[in-house]
This record gives C-alpha cells, sequence and structure tokens, in this order.
C-alpha cells in the first residue's frame, strides 16, 4: 500500500500548477493478491484533473503483469497564495511509473520538471 499511496500522490504533484498543493480526502485500496518475493511495477495515472480535486489511479503489478493491489486517491487540490499572489494553472498531464523489490530498496521515483 506504501508503494501506491507514493505513486499516486508523485502522479498528482506532477500534475498540480506550479505553487498549489493537495490534501488526500479518500483512499481506496484493494488488495487482490499478495506479494511474497520478487519485484513489483507501479503505474498511476491521473483519471480527472479538475479545479477543486484530483482523482488518481495506482495499480501495482507482478512480473506476470498481474494486478496485485488497485487504488484510487481523491486529492483536494489547493491553491498556495505567494507574498505577490496569484497562481498559474494550467500544464501538460503527467503519469508516473516505478518499481521496488519489496524488500525496503529506495523506489526511484521521477522528480518534478519545476
Amino acid at each position: 500500500m506504501t508503494l501506491a499511496d507514493t505513486v499516486g500522490a508523485v502522479c498528482a504533484y506532477l500534475n498540480l500548477p506550479q505553487g498549489a498543493d493537495t490534501s488526500t480526502v479518500e483512499s481506496k485500496t484493494n488488495f487482490f493478491r499478495p506479494v511474497r518475493a520478487g519485484t513489483v511495477d507501479a503505474v498511476a495515472r491521473p483519471l480527472h484533473i479538475g479545479r477543486s480535486f484530483i482523482v488518481v489511479q495506482t495499480d501495482v503489478f507482478e512480473v506476470r503483469e498481474r494486478v496485485l493491489v488497485s487504488q484510487h486517491l481523491l486529492l483536494a487540490r489547493r491553491p498556495r497564495r505567494s507574498r505577490r499572489g496569484g497562481i498559474a494553472f494550467g500544464g501538460a498531464t503527467r503519469s508516473v511509473a516505478a518499481s521496488g523489490s519489496g524488500r525496503g530498496a529506495p523506489v526511484p521515483l521521477p522528480t518534478s520538471p519545476r
């Protein structure tokens, strides 16, 4: 669940306008199969990017590409006002993918282009 939550949050962050924040409103996680050993892959994609909310779906796969975990995140999109005021909205939609060994190894996540 930690991998799915982290990758989903990074996906939401990458789809925020500069200077905006998010807060998790709801998280729904379905566990279909256990992971006992090996490497898993996680893929997150935004389902909706609105003015107030972002919805992200994250799926965790095993080597045979069977879905192990599916998670939906609903995040509130909150503007963060700068001292000068105002926020620039816009930008391209971005998806995120990551892998993890399940043994406490660090998961490579993309950095924001901002």
